[in-house]
Parts: structure tokens; C-alpha cells; sequence
């Protein structure tokens, strides 16, 4: 969804954010043999849309502040397939909804169908400085360093990294993003790393890290999250009990 009115005369969207976002479609890739599983036999990339000297809050799966034209939301980039191969379920996040695992029993997904080459991210993190929402589920990430992520907008609400493939050590000031309230990072079996012992971001809601290898013990600083209402660590690899201060929690 766009938040621009179309029939605005000027292009709100910066130079710097067009140019970045229209960098970051350059290193895409379509995975043709997965597409074979969409609905249709090409599966149509929300980033053809995405043309230089265009307004770029007019682009789909980008949405932008009305009123500064920062862009503020970054979907996941394609679009046309059937609802029961898409790679990821997608959603409006709010704080009561959670997904149980009798929504996924069936579910099978196809290989990935977008591919991120090397270096892909760092455009993003660098000019996408107000942006409150990512989605990048199901986008092949295994050449992308977790470290891209360290400098994340502040702004940050929501980060959904479901199935991309991630592998090395994840930066654990991810989890200490001052405003996220959603974080996804199921379904990256080969993505490492630990939670953080302190400073945890006080408005976690959801916290999704199930079929991951990060690792080790879960922290008392969970009694941090006040806010938190779900957590999935299924088939991950943390070890030791669970900390007393998860009971003070409304889970």
C-alpha cells in the first residue's frame, strides 16, 4: 500500500532512497526453476514498477509518510503466486496475532524465488534512515553477512527475515532496537548467535526465532521485555532452564 497521493505533482521520495531502493532491485535475481511453482508460470516482482525518475512512494511494495515522503514500509518484492506455495506468510502485524502451528501444518514452500547478491543491504541500512517496517520474507540472503543488519533504522518496527537463508553469526543489537515490536528470524537453520544479557528493546512483542542455531543460554533479561507477548524458539539450539523472569511475563 502507498500512503502518497498519486496525483501529487512533485516526487516525494528522496533522490538518496530512490537511488538506494532502485540499487538494491539491480541485485536481485529470479530463481526461474522456483517460479515453475506460482500460480502463474513467471512469478511478476513488484520491483518492475521500480524506474529511475519515477516517484518512488508510487512503487509497489515501497510506502511512504505522507507528509516527509521518507519511506517508511519495504515489502517483500513479488507478487502472483498462489497462496498455499508462497515461500512466507505475510501479515498485518498487530500485537494480538500470532500464528499458530496449525496454520503451517501442509504448508510446503517452493525454493527460493529472488535471490540477494553480496553487499545488497548496505543501501538500505544507509539512506532508509526512517523506514518502520521490513519484510524480506523468503529472499535467498545466503551471500549477505548478517552483519548488514548492525545499523538498522532506529525507526524500526518490524523485521521479517522468515526462510532467507541467512547463515554466519546474527549482530545481537538487532535485539536491542529501541522501537521493534515484530522480529522474524525463522527458518534460517544455519544463522548462529546469541541473545543479548542486557538492554534488550523495551516494546518487543513477538519474537520468532524457531529452526535457527542460535544458541546458548536464555538470559534473565527477558523479564526486560514488558511488553513481550509471544516467543517462538522451537528446534532452536539454546540451552539450560528458562529463566524465572519469563513467568513475571504475559506469554
Amino acid at each position: 500500500s502507498v500512503l502518497c497521493s498519486p496525483s501529487s505533482p512533485t516526487h516525494l521520495c528522496s533522490p538518496n532512497q530512490s537511488a538506494a531502493l532502485f540499487q538494491f532491485k539491480t541485485h536481485f535475481s529470479i530463481n526461474q526453476t522456483a517460479s515453475k511453482d506460482c500460480e502463474y508460470s513467471y512469478p511478476k516482482a513488484k520491483t518492475t514498477s521500480w524506474k529511475k525518475g519515477t516517484d518512488c512512494c508510487l512503487w509497489d511494495g515501497v510506502s511512504c509518510d505522507n507528509i516527509t515522503g521518507e519511506v517508511i514500509s519495504l515489502f517483500p518484492p513479488f507478487k502472483s503466486c498462489s497462496p498455499r506455495n508462497l515461500l512466507s506468510l505475510q501479515f498485518s502485524f498487530t500485537a494480538s496475532f500470532r500464528p499458530s502451528n496449525s496454520d503451517l501444518i501442509g504448508f510446503q514452500a517452493p525454493g527460493p524465488i529472488l535471490k540477494l547478491e553480496k553487499s545488497a543491504v548496505n543501501g538500505i541500512v544507509r539512506n532508509l534512515t526512517k523506514v518502520r517496517e521490513i519484510y524480506l520474507d523468503g529472499i535467498d540472503m545466503s551471500s549477505i553477512d548478517p552483519n548488514s543488519f548492525v545499523n538498522l533504522s532506529y525507526s524500526l518496527t518490524s523485521l521479517s527475515l522468515f526462510g532467507c537463508h541467512l547463515r554466519g553469526k546474527l549482530p545481537d543489537n538487532i535485539f536491542k532496537l529501541p522501537n521493534i515490536e515484530y522480529l522474524s528470524l525463522d527458518e534460517n537453520s544455519k544463522l548462529t548467535g546469541q541473545f543479548p544479557k542486557s538492554n534488550w528493546s523495551s516494546p518487543l512483542v513477538i519474537l520468532s526465532a524457531s529452526f535457527t542455531s542460535l544458541s546458548g543460554e536464555l538470559p534473565e533479561s527477558f523479564g526486560d521485555l514488558k511488553s513481550l507477548a509471544g516467543l517462538d524458539l522451537l528446534s532452536s539450539n539454546f540451552s539450560g532452564s528458562i529463566p524465572r523472569s519469563l513467568g513475571n511475563l504475559l506469554v
